[in-house]
Order: C-alpha cells, then structure tokens, then sequence
C-alpha cells in the first residue's frame, strides 16, 4: 500500500479560532506552531480512527468509529507529550 504525505492546512483558520477566542495580534510563527500542534494530534487521532473502523468492519469510517474515539483523545495527547499534561478540568 502507497504511504501518502499528511493532509496540510492552511494557516488562515488557526489565525482566525486563536483570534475568535480573544486574541487582538497573532503572530505568524505563534499561528504556525499551533498548526503543527492541531495537525499533529489530529493526524493521531485520525490513526486510531482507522484502526478502530477496520477492527469493527473495513471499509468505511463511520461517525460511531469517530464517537467511539472521542473519549480517548487525552490519552493520545499524554501519549504525545508526555505524563505532565493532563486534562483540563471541566
């Protein structure tokens, strides 16, 4: 099976949700670390995804596959960066 290269964002809408949420200035370089942050973590979560689609049947990713990863996201996060991030209280 081919590898393909990881799907690429653009800036413009991690400029925009830093800024929806308060921000008044972004800089550029803030804007392209937080890409790379969200990126990296969404291609891991989007890994575990597939994994759990083609254990339960194959071919198609399913919103229940999606839900049925949701809770486990912290984890992969910790996974990532280690055992001193934990999940923000609710």
């Amino acid at each position: 099976m081919k590898t393909k290269e990881p799907y690429q964002l653009t800036l413009r809408p991690f400029r925009h949700m830093l800024k929806s949420v308060g921000a008044e200035r972004v800089s550029h370089e803030a804007v392209k670390e937080f890409k790379d942050l969200i990126e990296s973590i969404a291609i891991e979560v989007a890994k575990l995804i597939v994994k759990v689609s083609k254990h339960s049947r194959g071919l198609t990713v399913k919103a229940r596959d999606v839900e049925f990863v949701k809770p486990y996201i912290h984890m992969i996060v910790r996974e990532m960066y280690g055992k001193e991030w934990r999940k923000p209280p609710k």
